[in-house]
């Protein structure tokens, strides 16, 4: 009895540990903006908004060049925690991080009358 308890408690805890790891998903890159952080600094803010089945992030770096992404455009990213990682078109791994989840509502169609 003990051990099934044990089996079962600790089946629910590692699950908890893997959560909010799935790898790397495909996406779509939905927009991108930039703010200047000026004061000399010739870095800005890049925003950079993608479209998950699931959720939709926003997440940021500071950067002098944006990633090269035409938008909308298929995209490879992964999350971890508030960290996202995007693939560029030429394969490069960009660290970014994540400042707003949503998530995704399934469309409702319109009530008939």
């Amino acid at each position: 009895m003990i051990l099934l308890t044990f089996m079962f408690l600790g089946s629910g805890f590692l699950a908890g540990k893997d959560e909010g790891k799935k790898g790397w998903q495909d996406g779509t890159l939905l927009d991108t903006s930039v703010r200047n952080i000026g004061k000399g600094d010739k870095s800005n803010i890049w925003a950079y908004k993608i479209d998950s089945a699931e959720y939709e992030y926003t997440a940021e770096a500071k950067s002098k060049k944006p990633f090269i992404l035409e938008v909308p455009s298929p995209v490879k990213f992964e999350v971890k925690k508030d960290q996202l990682n995007l693939k560029s078109k030429d394969g490069k791994k960009h660290k970014l991080q994540v400042i707003k989840k949503a998530h995704m509502q399934p469309s409702v169609p319109p009530a008939q009358p």
